[in-house]
């Protein structure tokens, strides 16, 4: 009896909920896992109602395959924020209730703080061909009443007509629309990779988005625990019809 009740308090989420995909750079799952491991935060197995994805994507880089590797979608619990990361390219025929399950489970898991006044965010990156006036990182916020978190303010802010070109990041956002889930993001430019070398995944823009999030979530670890990529992550997650939200 107390083991399972340790274990339902461990998936209770924050008041503050980050999230992080698969995205075109694998830089939401690399920043978010890395940040969690380096300050010793232990990853809690995601169990998805309808959920079943197509196998974990990144690992700890050096591991060897007889050892025990990072879930498919894992929760990290820091005493001020969640981290929830989808490590995992669910299908095409299973992305809907892949991302539905998701959600479910955001908020069946929800602080009542986070339920009246919190906001989803999303970490990651995107492929960006307009023209910015800096560099990055960039932030959003969905249309439908959110509003921005205090660390996102002095980022520039993405356009409204910037393609989605990630299936499950585009599902994601109609998703948090529909349902009327607050949800903004802190975004790169990312690229495909040439190479799933821990070296190339914690690129520029990925230390950036640390270095933000160090900041918001009060995690004071600099140096970031090295992942790499066991299988590739991008052949199904290309969309180019879904224009950001703001």
């Amino acid at each position: 009896m107390v083991d399972a009740r340790l274990a339902a308090l461990s998936l209770e989420l924050r008041d503050q909920v980050f999230l992080g995909c698969c995205d075109i750079a694998g830089a939401g799952v690399v920043a978010l896992t890395s940040l969690c491991l380096a300050n010793g935060l232990e990853p809690i197995p995601v169990d998805l109602e309808d959920g079943n994805a197509g196998g974990a994507v990144f690992d700890v880089a050096g591991r060897n395959g007889t050892e025990k590797g990072l879930p498919e979608v894992m929760l990290f619990n820091s005493e001020k924020a969640s981290f929830i990361i989808i490590n995992t390219v669910p299908s095409k025929s299973n992305r809907a209730v892949f991302v539905a399950s998701l959600l479910k489970y955001i908020s069946s898991n929800a602080s009542e703080s986070f339920k009246s006044q919190g906001c989803l965010t999303i970490v990651g990156a995107l492929r960006i061909r307009q023209k910015m006036a800096t560099e990055g990182p960039y932030s959003f916020c969905l249309k439908n009443d959110t509003a921005k978190p205090k660390f996102l303010n002095g980022f520039e802010s993405l356009p409204d007509n910037l393609p989605i070109h990630n299936s499950t990041l585009a599902m994601l956002l109609h998703f948090c629309v529909a349902r009327g889930i607050q949800t903004c993001g802190l975004i790169v430019p990312g690229f495909k990779p040439s190479s799933t070398s821990p070296a190339l995944l914690h690129s520029e823009g990925v230390a950036d988005l640390i270095a933000a999030l160090r900041k918001a979530v009060d995690l004071t670890a600099s140096q970031p625990v090295d992942l790499q990529a066991r299988v590739s992550w991008l052949e199904e997650q290309e969309n180019s019809d879904t224009l950001m939200y703001c």
